[in-house]
């Protein structure tokens, strides 16, 4: 299995093939339990130095990396999870940063193998994969951003990083280089959207939800059903997103602190096949991967 796969498995959870076990000394007791039914049935894995927190799996690592039963002639070896990476992503890295890729940390070469992967990340997203501490994260980000390897959009909670290569950055350059001008319908057009979804949802103010605010909270609410449990079946899923996203445009990034799910899981799994059914609409449809992009319930 190569990073890819893990991350995704690790994203959606486990299965009944996929199993996590914290096992930062040892192999705990139960994981035997686990590869024998594993291999009585039709097989699946293990990953060791694995934890749950808070409904979401974190990477801690084993502490040693090499052991050896001599009795039973076993030699397990666990490697960082940057040796992981695969070759053609790392040559992908090493042409973005150059001569200074063999100078950054574990954890800097983790985040960019993260942005390259789910196209944008935040720091909380990055504590999934990592026990570093949440400020840690921000001073490697900060560095990241200083020196043009990752490029930030958004504030506050709302704060993500993506590459400077990837779509989104692309759609953030385009978007500042936007001009307004009288003789161009497209433009005319493109602000008279603004201004009505401005108007339209001013009450609720959708690009800039307060996590306290009100209305928030109210959303909230209406997402126990899924925010309660670690897993829940896709329709329950879906309907939660119909419900919450009724009347109203939301982001990626306020249905992550609305239904508590990881943004790549909501992407991935759910709203981009939920747009392609019909059961919710862009508000950008010509641009995919607008940074403000957002999802509304079609009624």
């Amino acid at each position: 299995m190569d990073l890819e796969t893990l991350l995704e498995k690790l994203d959606i959870g486990e299965s009944q093939d996929f199993e996590c076990k914290r096992a930062e000394d040892n192999v705990p007791k139960d994981a035997w339990k686990s590869i024998s039914a594993f291999a009585n049935t039709e097989g699946g894995y293990v990953v060791l130095g694995v934890a749950e927190k808070k409904g979401r799996f974190q990477i801690l690592g084993v502490n040693n990396f090499i052991s050896e039963n001599i009795d039973l002639n076993i030699t397990k070896v666990a490697l960082p999870m940057v040796s992981f990476i695969p070759e053609d992503i790392e040559q992908e890295l090493r042409k973005l940063v150059g001569d200074n890729y063999r100078y950054l940390q574990e954890l800097d070469r983790i985040i960019l193998l993260l942005a390259h992967r789910f196209g944008e990340i935040s720091n909380n997203g990055i504590q999934g994969f990592s026990q570093k501490h949440p400020r840690d994260i921000g001073d490697r980000l900060k560095y990241l951003v200083e020196n043009r390897w990752l490029q930030k959009y958004g504030h506050g909670r709302g704060t993500y990083y993506c590459l400077p290569t990837s779509d989104i950055s692309k759609a953030l350059l385009l978007n500042q280089n936007i001009q307004v001008s009288v003789s161009s319908s497209d433009h005319l057009r493109e602000d008279s959207d603004h201004l009505r979804r401005s108007s339209d949802h001013l009450e609720e103010s959708s690009d800039h939800l307060s996590e306290n605010s009100d209305d928030i909270e109210k959303l909230k609410a209406i997402a126990r059903p899924v925010r309660e449990k670690r897993k829940v079946s896709a329709d329950v899923m879906r309907q939660a997103i119909l419900e919450v996203c009724k009347e109203r445009f939301l982001t990626l990034q306020q249905l992550e602190v609305i239904l508590d799910r990881t943004n790549s899981t909501l992407r991935t799994r759910f709203l981009k096949k939920m747009v392609e059914e019909g059961l919710i609409e862009l508000r950008y449809p010509d641009k995919p991967s607008h940074p403000e992009q957002a999802y509304r319930t079609k009624t």
